[in-house]
């Protein structure tokens, strides 16, 4: 079984994001429940269950797709399409909030995942130190990682490891094939022992073809 960080699609489709609205005030030292959630990929509370999040789409000037699958890496959010095509895998796997999701055609979740897994093989990752290093983990910023076979959990199709949940989500080849037979799009994956910071070209495009003909 292979094993793969997630990643949206950045800079091909359209992101969604919180309102500006929504954020912290300048000065402030209270968070709002978007900023924590949206930008910072904290779990979000329980009343975010019948009060959505309100989200916007990002373009930056840029030309993207609007109505991808996936159109946000942390937190994942997701469209309809892949929860009427992975919600098997999904309801094993975490939780997912609805959001109040603006211009944009259709129902779309956050995805919060609740199987943490301590498989991580950090002898064999790689990632870089800053001089706010938690020395609860050896990395203060993962890009190269590697499963520890030998301590996972049977069956983990999405799952996030101690002290890096904020930054990664793992997903498995059933993950992928799920996506590609369900032309499933906006999702770039990154292959173990490839560090996605520097290495090009062997990332993973998930239905690739069907961004071309948009």
């Amino acid at each position: 079984m292979n094993f793969y960080v997630y990643r949206a699609w950045g800079g091909k489709y359209t992101g969604l994001v919180a309102f500006d609205e929504d954020m912290p005030e300048p000065g402030s030292d209270q968070n709002t429940v978007s900023y924590d959630v949206i930008v910072r990929g904290l779990p979000p509370p329980p009343e975010c269950l019948e009060k959505p999040i309100r989200v916007r789409p990002c373009r930056d000037g840029r030309k993207t797709i609007d109505n991808g699958d996936f159109v946000s890496t942390s937190p994942m959010i997701i469209s309809q399409k892949v929860v009427d095509s992975m919600g098997s895998i999904l309801e094993k796997s975490g939780i997912l909030y609805p959001l109040e999701v603006h211009e944009f055609i259709g129902n779309y979740w956050l995805f919060h995942v609740t199987n943490i897994v301590d498989c991580l093989d950090e002898d064999h990752c790689d990632g870089y130190i800053t001089r706010n290093y938690s020395h609860e983990r050896k990395y203060t910023v993962l890009y190269q990682f590697a499963i520890d076979r030998s301590r996972l959990v049977p069956n983990m199709d999405i799952f996030c490891v101690p002290h890096y949940t904020t930054q990664c989500i793992f997903v498995s080849d059933n993950f992928l094939e799920k996506a590609k037979e369900n032309g499933l799009t906006g999702l770039r994956l990154y292959p173990e022992n490839i560090n996605w910071m520097t290495t090009h070209g062997k990332e993973i495009i998930v239905n690739k073809k069907l961004a071309r003909r948009k």
